[in-house]
């Protein structure tokens, strides 16, 4: 299967030049994903388990699918 778009997070201003004239565009804005990637990030996120949550409701219904990976040992990092 084929994706229709490419979508990523982060800081608005974060978001290269040459990715935006592409269309890359920034999730968080209600839309819905067959699938999404999270990798390596965990152990940077002050709070992990709202992260999920958030991920979770982003998608679709019964069929969407969240790929995560962690380092492990797991030991939380978050620079301040």
């Amino acid at each position: 299967r084929n994706y229709t778009a490419v979508v990523g997070t982060g800081d608005v201003t974060t978001v290269p030049a040459a990715a935006a004239k592409q269309g890359a565009r920034l999730a968080g804005d209600g839309r819905q994903f067959d699938g999404i990637a999270l990798l390596n990030v965990l152990d940077r996120c002050d709070n992990p388990r709202t992260l999920m949550r958030q991920l979770h409701g982003m998608l679709v219904e019964d069929t969407g699918r969240l790929l995560v990976a962690v380092v492990l040992p797991f030991r939380p990092f978050v620079e301040s």
